[in-house]
């Protein structure tokens, strides 16, 4: 079984994929090294069209201050979305061969888009996804501040406390993006911004119950 776990960034995808791995004894990967492998491959030329949001981490010098006050919340949000449909056909790919090998895989990140997750499942039954969102911007920035990993982006490669409402607020615009796409593919929502270790519970049980 092919396991699918998208949304925004910082909503709880990797602690919901690490919860089911450790129940289904699945392995998991993030989207975020498919995209890397893909990335390696992409000529210099390409890259701007291909990974945008790259080229502009890249060219912002990795600090989410001088990204976010050079450009817009939507254009950031933009370029996300852009940027995830680079990886498509290789998620799909991997996808198929496990499935071929009957190795069940969590697969998850923001690359992980609702149209994706119904395309899968019209190709195999062995197929189940969620999207994990927040659309409280309060929410987001307190939960990003409570990240405790050392490397974590939000926390890391920020300086300016002003940066956090705007990168919560990309968040939360990237949220909405996928309530709406999910909605139009009938792909299952889980909200964390309220009970977080319960919606997380509730993501475990719905993906390992649904059929």
């Amino acid at each position: 079984m092919i396991y699918l776990i998208g949304g925004a960034p910082r909503c709880g995808k990797t602690t919901i994929a690490k919860q089911l791995s450790r129940k289904l004894k699945t392995s998991w990967i993030s989207a975020d090294t498919i995209e890397s492998v893909v990335a390696a491959y992409v000529s210099k030329q390409d890259l701007p069209k291909l990974f945008p949001k790259g080229v502009i981490r890249k060219e912002t010098k990795l600090s989410n201050d001088l990204m976010y006050e050079k450009y817009s919340t939507k254009n950031i949000t933009d370029v996300y979305i852009k940027q995830s449909e680079t990886s498509w056909q290789a998620i799909k790919i991997m996808a198929k061969c496990a499935i071929q090998e009957e190795h069940g895989l969590i697969i998850e990140g923001h690359q992980i888009h609702p149209k994706l997750i119904s395309q899968l499942k019209k190709e195999f039954t062995e197929v189940k996804g969620i999207i994990v969102v927040r659309t409280d911007l309060k929410a987001i920035v307190l939960g990003a501040l409570k990240n405790k990993f050392k490397k974590d982006w939000f926390i890391k490669n920020t300086k300016n406390p002003e940066t956090y409402q705007k990168m919560g607020l990309m968040i939360k615009n990237y949220s909405q993006y996928f309530v709406k796409e999910s909605k139009k593919y009938n792909i299952k929502i889980i909200n964390t911004q309220t009970g977080f270790r319960k919606q997380v519970k509730l993501a475990v049980q719905y993906l390992v119950k649904y059929e």
